[in-house]
């Protein structure tokens, strides 16, 4: 009878535990303490509709629709860039700042929603790395763009599959990057 008892215990202590809070529609993944409560209640105003209809587009891992979605990834395999949009604006005039992050078979790709002249985009890769600096984990606040499976011939690993994403918030446990908002002053930007 104890035995009993202590396993319901237990599996009591776990369901509402700070994890069991932390199962929303818009977290992909685990929260590693960076991502709170109050993360997941400022984006949850009627952008995510639970559904059991399979998105093959969205990673497996979310069954939601929303307009963002939160992922934490490691940042051993982050990479950054400045790059020439594929529009066909003149080379050289501007630049889409990007990283992306390499993640098992996973690559995920973040860009922002346009592009800027080159020395914008280069102080925009500052201010991703002061964010990341110290940091071995990043929460990314991004809307799904598109995925796509690339063959690897050379490596052992096989496909990997590209997912891209609009970036609108960076988050560590103790820095914070928005795109709506002025790195300098914490105001929203016009």
């Amino acid at each position: 009878m104890k035995r009993t008892l202590l396993v319901l215990l237990s599996f009591e202590l776990l369901s509402f535990g700070p994890y069991a809070e932390m199962r929303h529609p818009a977290l992909l993944t685990e929260s590693y303490g960076i991502i709170k409560k109050f993360d997941l209640e400022a984006e949850d105003v009627g952008t995510c509709h639970t559904t059991t209809e399979n998105h093959s587009s969205i990673p497996a891992a979310a069954r939601a629709r929303c307009a963002t979605y939160w992922q934490c990834l490691p940042t051993t395999h982050l990479y950054m860039d400045c790059r020439a949009p594929e529009d066909g604006q003149e080379e050289g005039q501007m630049f889409r700042p990007v990283f992306w992050i390499a993640n098992g078979g996973d690559v995920h790709h973040f860009s922002t929603r346009r592009s800027f002249p080159r020395n914008i985009c280069f102080d925009q890769q500052e201010e991703w790395k002061a964010i990341l600096q110290n940091s071995d984990t990043v929460c990314v606040l991004a809307g799904f763009s598109y995925k796509t499976t690339l063959s690897d011939e050379d490596g052992p690993e096989g496909d990997y599959i590209h997912h891209h994403w609009i970036i609108d918030r960076l988050k560590t446990h103790n820095k914070v990057w928005s795109y709506f908002t002025d790195a300098a002053t914490g105001n929203p930007l016009e």
